[in-house]
């Protein structure tokens, strides 16, 4: 019947429009967005991730390798791994990622599995958040907050002396005129 093809068309086409608007968002992240098979290799990357890390979409596809954690942190991604596989969403964790160049960034990655309508899991999509701007606002910060508590002990030491004077200059004055003064003065020279 031409009202159930066309029916199948149209839905065809929302289908198609759907999906290139999930293409185009993938894609076009602001952050590095990975995706992964069960297994943990890769199926695919956005330009985000192409850009930060340097590797292409055709160096990666199909392997585990290309986009590298730092060493200290392989261990680590294999009980990601496993938590994912059981469900879990591991979100914000730091690590750091190995680029094409060799550098090192910092980054905060979130890993959520990936399923089919039934609920069957197909995959992973890790989310990466490079940090380094980050990190150097936290270190200019921590350099900050030295400056500021050497300067504090510095004005402490220097109040310090004015300070003792005055207590020396009120001892003499307790000391010398005793009984020459009242009781309120007394009362005042105490708080020194």
């Amino acid at each position: 019947t031409p009202t159930t093809a066309e029916g199948a068309l149209s839905r065809l086409k929302e289908v198609e429009t759907q999906l290139s608007r999930m293409t185009k968002v993938f894609m076009d992240g602001a952050d590095p967005i990975i995706i992964r098979d069960l297994d943990g290799l890769v199926l695919d990357i956005n330009w985000e991730t192409e850009r930060v890390f340097g590797w292409n979409r055709d160096e990666v596809h199909g392997t585990r390798a290309n986009v590298q954690l730092a060493p200290e942190y392989r261990e680590w991604a294999d009980e990601i791994l496993h938590r994912v596989q059981r469900g879990e969403t591991v979100r914000n964790v730091e690590t750091a990622i190995l680029t094409k160049s060799g550098g090192v960034i910092p980054v905060l990655v979130t890993v959520f599995l990936l399923t089919d309508e039934s609920g069957q899991a197909i995959g992973f999509a890790e989310i990466v958040k490079d940090i380094t701007q980050l990190k150097r606002a936290h270190a200019k910060l921590e350099q900050k907050n030295r400056e500021l508590t050497q300067f504090a002990n510095a004005l402490t030491h220097d109040l310090r002396a004015p300070l003792n004077t005055i207590r020396g200059f009120a001892d003499l004055v307790r000391s010398d005129c005793h009984g020459a003064l009242e009781q309120q003065c007394h009362e005042h020279l105490q708080l020194f």
